[in-house]
């Protein structure tokens, strides 16, 4: 293997261990903007996403019981602020509101699998 292959390798491994410390408890990572950037869009890709504290809630989701962060992330401008991350779906669940029911019934109604009409027999004589 060439030596920008084994960088790129070195690379997700660091990002893994970092993820594996923090999911363990042992420390949280701490990366700025365009690291976390870089690492997450890695992790992201091999089914592990880490999102913070406001947008898991406003992707309908809630913390676990008694979940903490496994890292923190810088966000740059127009942010500028640190944000803990959490993983998605290991330490979030899936917050069902009016809306998503509303939109599920309706998807429902449209396709056709759901609520459709009784039909009309005819009895013979």
């Amino acid at each position: 293997m060439n030596k920008k292959t084994l960088e790129r390798i070195a690379y997700i491994q660091e990002a893994l261990g970092e993820l594996l410390t923090g999911a363990k408890g042992e420390g949280m990572f701490s990366w700025g903007n365009a690291e976390g950037d870089s690492k997450m869009a890695y992790l992201s890709r091999l089914g592990f996403v880490l999102v913070s504290k406001s947008k898991l809630e406003r992707g309908g989701h809630r913390l676990k019981r008694g979940a903490k962060p496994v890292g923190r992330r810088y966000y740059g401008a127009p942010l500028k602020v640190w944000s803990d991350l959490y993983l998605l779906g290991i330490q979030t669940e899936r917050t069902l509101k009016w809306h998503d029911l509303y939109d599920r019934g309706k998807a429902l109604v449209e396709d056709g699998t759901y609520a459709k009409e009784p039909k009309a027999t005819v009895a013979n004589s």
